[in-house]
């Protein structure tokens, strides 16, 4: 019996795909470059969750990861939410495929997936 995906991989699949790469990413990063820094995600039990936290000692840094190349304020929501309640999170990334750095509101940024490593008020890439 066959799984009957084809070989065409479906759009809805894609965001998901990169869900999973930028974490890969994090964790790597993470592993050699900062081993005191731990990648987590969060959950509000109201239901608003961030993709990955970058805890560098208790100084968090929200990531949301969206297969958009036009992020939009709403795509940023629950970065909003971990923002105010975690008072050592300075700022926010979504993570997309933006051409440029987009502002999505206070502390909230998008940027494009290459920039990953350069995310600032983190040690991500190295700052």
């Amino acid at each position: 019996m066959a799984a009957r995906e084809g070989r065409r991989v479906l759009p809805a699949r894609w965001g998901q795909l990169f869900k999973q790469w930028v974490g890969l990413e994090l964790l790597r990063w993470s592993r050699t470059a900062a081993p005191s820094t731990r990648i987590r995600f969060w959950r509000d039990p109201d239901g608003p969750e961030a993709d990955w936290i970058v805890d560098q000692e208790g100084h968090y840094t929200p990531i949301e990861v969206k297969w958009t190349t036009a992020p939009s304020a709403s795509d940023a929501r629950h970065l909003r939410i971990f923002l105010n309640e975690y008072r050592t999170a300075k700022a926010g990334y979504v993570v997309c495929r933006t051409p440029r750095r987009v502002s999505l509101g206070k502390g909230i940024v998008a940027i494009h997936w290459q920039d990953l490593t350069s995310i600032p008020d983190s040690s991500v890439g190295g700052k």
